[in-house]
């Protein structure tokens, strides 16, 4: 190693002199023909300097690469690199080296950007004369369509995914497969199932492919798969944010959010998406479907198929899935109406939506109040022609 005292414009007008000229660029040792005693000098009289490590004229450095195998860099063409900075402080190449030596790791496992600087490392690796750590360069993350990744493949602050509501272990499983494979045909694994299924053959070298659709898919799979009382407590922050829910939430509206999760879950992708499919249990007021509206609304036998359904439900004597719709498809066939013709304006009406989990399912959870009140609503909507 040896002190340099050039200055950051001599610097970079030997990088523009170089490029220039189409030259490999790099430092080009003005300073180490100094002699002792000009160091010394201008070292006492407070010159800027750095520390720079001599990389060696000729010869070659290898290393193994535990995913990609033997890697060798000509000599010639490393550069001189600082280890000590004119602050007094080390460079990331010579504060690693030395704090994974003290540390005494054994694999040191890093992104593919790092292999140009390896043979740096394993320079001060061996002018310390200490035992080189096992290399590993794992692959680049690339989007869908095979450029690097950026905020439209879904590449946003990890916190965020925990904002949206993906779960932990989902985020696990996911990550663990960016770049390595386990050697079989399944997708799905837990951490001990993780951590006893690694190696670092397994690591590929093929770019890795962030799908956020893959991770929405299997972030839904762990959604059905865990405890609806967990799923339902996560929940319940997302539908406060909303305002769909209040603060204090009681043991009563706990226990309806939960059959709301039980009914819903199955479409959820992610735990945010709650207050976008299910609002209409929660909302005072529907917002109904413009177009839902125009194609099962407008018919002309709504009105009768509304004003007959809500005395009938109103004597309901048993409020669950079975008798609702006993009921209503009895009221559908006496005016002589298909299940379809029945079912989608109802939901429309008590839903504003045109799709949704089942409809019987839907109305039981809803409760009978609400969903007389929601009948009434849009029969007198229609008949006010509001709608």
């Amino acid at each position: 190693a040896y002190y340099c005292f050039c200055t950051p414009d001599r610097l970079e007008q030997l990088r523009k002199d170089q490029e220039a000229a189409k030259q490999p660029t790099g430092y080009d040792r003005l300073c180490l023909g100094l002699s002792g005693s000009e160091v010394e000098s201008r070292l006492k009289d407070g010159v800027p300097a750095v520390i720079r490590f001599k990389t060696p004229d000729t010869g070659e450095t290898t290393f193994y690469d535990e995913v990609r195998g033997e890697i060798t860099f000509e000599n010639a063409l490393l550069d001189d690199f600082v280890i000590l900075k004119s602050d007094g402080y080390p460079t990331y190449h010579f504060a690693s080296v030395v704090d994974d030596h003290l540390m005494e790791i054994t694999h040191v496992i890093r992104g593919e950007e790092w292999i140009s600087s390896t043979p740096k490392h394993v320079l001060l690796y061996e002018a310390f004369s200490w035992e080189l750590p096992k290399f590993a360069h794992t692959t680049s993350i690339l989007g869908t369509d095979k450029t690097r990744l950026s905020k439209r493949h879904g590449a946003v602050r990890f916190l965020e995914y925990r904002e949206k509501g993906f779960l932990p272990e989902a985020m696990v499983n996911f990550m663990a497969l960016l770049g390595w494979s386990p050697g079989e045909d399944r997708e799905l694994f837990t951490v001990e199932e993780l951590i006893e299924r690694f190696s670092l053959e397994g690591i590929v070298r093929n770019p890795a492919i962030f799908d956020l659709e893959k991770l929405e898919w299997m972030n839904g799979v762990y959604i059905r798969q865990a405890d609806l009382d967990r799923i339902t407590d996560l929940c319940i922050p997302f539908l406060q944010k909303s305002h769909l829910l209040s603060d204090n939430v009681s043991e009563q509206e706990r226990a309806y959010v939960r059959e709301v999760v039980r009914l819903e879950r199955d479409r959820l992708k992610f735990l945010a998406q709650i207050c976008e499919i299910a609002d209409f249990f929660f909302l005072a007021e529907l917002n109904y479907d413009e177009h839902g509206v125009r194609k099962w609304l407008h018919r002309e036998y709504v009105r009768e198929l509304l004003r007959k359904l809500l005395p009938a439900l109103r004597e309901l004597p048993q409020w669950t899935p079975e008798t609702i719709e006993s009921t209503i498809r009895s009221v559908g066939e006496e005016l002589g109406l298909g299940g379809g013709e029945v079912i989608h304006p109802i939901r429309m009406a008590t839903t504003g939506r045109t799709a949704g989990p089942g409809l019987f399912e839907t109305l039981y959870v809803l409760g009978r109040d609400r969903v007389i009140s929601r009948l009434t609503c849009t029969l007198d909507l229609l008949i006010r022609e509001r709608l």
